[in-house]
Formats: structure tokens, sequence, C-alpha cells
């Protein structure tokens, strides 16, 4: 499964986040380090610094502590016009549990079907 990068305090007990016109905050996330690294210079020098997170890490803390974010934000951009490219790289936090829960299954499957 796939990690990811948030930026967030040591104990990840909260993550960067964006606010959605009409939706809320959502949680930011990234798919790269490069991308958060990037996100968190936009943001000032000021913030927590990027951790990288497992897709199974992840997929407990969407469930847990972060369960009350509605919405995970891909890769988003700080300080660009959200009214018109945030919602394009949002989706429901729900879809997205689903979406890990998915690929997790299917990794858990190719790895058994591959032992001897």
């Amino acid at each position: 499964m796939p990690g990811f990068w948030v930026i967030c305090p040591e104990d990840f007990r909260a993550p960067a986040a964006v606010d959605l016109p009409g939706l809320g905050r959502a949680m930011a996330l990234f798919s790269s380090e490069e991308d958060a690294l990037l996100y968190q210079g936009l943001l000032g020098a000021d913030v927590p610094r990027a951790r990288r997170v497992s897709g199974v890490g992840l997929l407990t803390l969407l469930s847990t502590r972060w369960a009350g974010y509605r919405s995970v934000a891909l890769d988003p951009i700080p300080k660009l016009d959200a009214g018109t490219l945030l919602p394009l790289t949002n989706t429901s936090r729900e879809r997205f549990v689903r979406s890990l829960r998915s690929t997790a299954g299917r990794e858990a499957g190719t790895a058994l079907a591959a032992t001897p």
C-alpha cells in the first residue's frame, strides 16, 4: 500500500487543513514529500513538519483521531483560488477510506497468491 505525507505535529494530532467554500475544512494529504514541502514552504516558517504515514497508518488515523474531517484534499496548493481548484482535489473521507481499504485488500490477495 502506498504511503502519504501529512503536515502535522509529531503526535499526529492535527494535520494541516484547507477551507473548502461551502464544504468546511478538508485534511491536506500529499502524495509525495516534495508536494508536502512545497505546501509547507508556501505556508511560512511556523508550521509543523511534513511526515510520512503508511497507508495502513492513514487508515487508522482517518478512522480515529482524524474521523472529524469530512473531506480529504489531495496535493492542495495554499493561497490558490479555493473556489475553482480545491474542489477538484477533494474527496470525502469515507470514499478515500474505502479506496485505501480496497487497495489494501488487493495487495493482501496478491501477496497471498504469491506465497508458495
